[in-house]
Formats: structure tokens, sequence, C-alpha cells
């Protein structure tokens, strides 16, 4: 497959320069990636022209300023992941104080304060260690149906699911307020604070008058534009943004790509049907479609299957995919002359 610009490249591995990751990736002039695990090696790769463009229009800063942005927050990146392994259990969460340019990590023992301190990042003292605020979003994810040990991606439900907390919209580990915070539905603040009680100032709750909206997957050989199918999910591992994979002759660039029933998925960046037949959709409807690494075995609406691997498989070799229109087809490719 390919795309103008290196466009599949930049968002599989890193569409921004200043996100939260270890690992800085650049497109070379061939179009592979090329990442550095290290922050000085990263920062010493050229950044694809677009990204540096958006990066000075949308933080305001100049081409000099992003690179001096790039290393600091490279060095607190690596710093931040040498005292989650010293701190261990007292590791509580951590920030980036732009203002200062510096690292601040959470820790719940006095004790290794100093430790913080001497290394060259901020210390804040904090009651709750990380897995602790850990323990409780599973207790509350646990009484909303999780299944014990499952993972986002097995899309499992328990049949034995509690009744969620009166109102309880949302819930996640805030590190900053070292506690987790929870939404509810106006009006249900006193219901959930009687519930959550045992938590203590553990558990942080706020009112909206916002509540979910119905959600499906967009699962790999699902119904798109009426009459194509949805080919792989991708998701940008520092913005979490996803994306869509399918045939160029589906969707043309400037469209809107829609799943079943019409409802819209987002934009089509870039369609390709001569030569190459691909095409790339951005998620901007994260609310409704919620995407993963799966293939529907019977599209539309079948049981999905997950993906955990991925294998560079030779000329030659066999592979299947599945469509709404054709169900499961495999085949070869044959070697070139």
């Amino acid at each position: 497959m390919y795309f103008k610009k290196n466009l599949l490249t930049v968002i599989v591995v890193s569409a921004l320069a200043l996100g939260a990751t270890p690992a800085l990736a650049a497109a070379d002039s061939e179009g592979t990636q090329r990442a550095k695990t290290r922050s000085g090696a990263a920062n010493s790769t050229q950044l694809p022209r677009g990204v540096l463009a958006a990066l000075q229009r949308d933080l305001g800063l100049s081409a000099g300023q992003v690179k001096k942005q790039r290393a600091l927050q490279g060095k607190a990146i690596e710093l931040d992941q040498a005292l989650q392994a010293s701190l261990g259990e007292a590791f509580a969460g951590s920030s980036y104080d732009a203002r200062k340019d510096k690292l601040v990590v959470m820790v719940s023992d006095a004790q290794q304060l100093d430790e913080v301190t001497a290394a060259g990042a901020d210390a804040r003292l904090v009651k709750r260690s990380k897995a602790r605020l850990a323990a409780i979003k599973e207790e509350l994810d646990l009484a909303a149906g999780k299944v014990k040990g499952s993972s986002p991606a097995e899309r499992q439900r328990s049949d034995t699911r509690q009744t969620p907390i009166a109102g309880m919209t949302s819930w996640y580990v805030d590190t900053n307020a070292n506690a987790v915070r929870v939404t509810v539905k106006k009006g249900q603040a006193k219901a959930a604070t009687a519930a959550l009680a045992k938590y203590g100032d553990a558990v942080i709750i706020e009112q909206s008058d916002l509540t979910p909206t119905a959600t499906a997957f967009m699962d790999g050989g699902d119904e798109i534009n009426g009459e194509c199918s949805a080919g792989f999910n991708l998701r940008n591992p520092s913005t979490r943004q996803g994306y869509l994979l399918t045939a160029g002759h589906c969707a043309s660039t400037g469209s809107t790509l829609v799943g079943q029933g019409g409802v819209a998925f987002g934009p089509v960046l870039e369609s390709r049907s001569s030569g190459y037949d691909d095409a790339i959709a951005r998620n901007d409807n994260a609310d409704y479609w919620v995407q993963g690494p799966w293939v529907d075995t019977s599209p539309s609406n079948g049981s999905p299957i997950t993906v955990r691997s991925y294998t560079d498989a030779p000329v030659g070799t066999v592979v299947c995919k599945s469509g709404t229109a054709t169900g499961w087809t495999c085949g070869k490719s044959p070697p070139r002359a």
C-alpha cells in the first residue's frame, strides 16, 4: 500500500513529535520507518515537514522552540521511565510542567522524595500509590460488567453484571489529583457519594448533563459506504486517534466515510484507485464507533476474532480476508517474474 507524503507511516508510528512516548519517529526519504528509543538520538532525526508546521501553528512555537521542546521533553520522558523503575510501588504518576520545563513526579512514600529531587525532577508527596488508584478503578470496571482479567480487545462482558452506581457515566484515574474521578448524571451526586463512601477522598465525584451515547464496533470486514468493507483499524499510539484503512475505489478523498446505518465515521484523508487501491479515513466519531484489533468472521455483526500479532510473510503465502459481499476468501500471490 502507498500514500503520498508517507501519511500512513506518520499515523501508525507517531504524528506528534511532542507526544508522551519514549520513541520519537520520522519518515526517511524512502518512506521507511526510522525510530530511536533514546531521546537524544530521536531528536537528531528530521521531523516530517507537515508535523513541524503543525507544531508551530498549534502550539505557537518557532522552529527553534520546537527543537528545544523536543530535547527537554525527551529528557523528561527518559527520566520518568527511570524513576518509575527505581521508585517501584511508591511511584504514583507524573506530569510535565511546560512552564518550568520540568518533570513532576507524585510519590506515595516520603522517604523516597529525595531520590526524585536528586534525579532532577520536582517531587510531590501524595497519599495513594498508582496501584491503589488502579485497584479502585478495576472494582468499578468489574461492577459495570468487565470480565476479571480480560482486556478491552477481547470484548467480553460478564453475565452477572452488577447494577452500576446510580447515575455513574464514566470514571478514570486522575494522577494529578491522586484520585479516581467519577462523572455522574446531574442530580445523582448524593446517591453516588453514599455508594462510593468506602473510598473516601480517593474518589472525586463530578456531575454532568451529558450522557453516554450508544456505540457500535467497527471491525475489519464490516460494511462501510453501503457496499464496501472496512479493511484494518489503525491507531496513532501517541494521540490515540483512530483511523480506518479500506479500498481506494470505495471512498474518494475529501468525502465522509460512513458505517452501518449511514452513521458517519469521518473524513477520507487520502484515496488511490489507480495502480494501488487503498484509502485512509480518520475516526471523528469515536463516541459512536469503537475500534480495535478485530476482524468480523461473518460481516457485519458476526463473531469477531482478535488479531494479536502480525507477520511479514513472503510472496506466495496463503492469506485470507473477510468482506461483506464475499465473506471469507483466501488466496496467494504468485512470485513475480
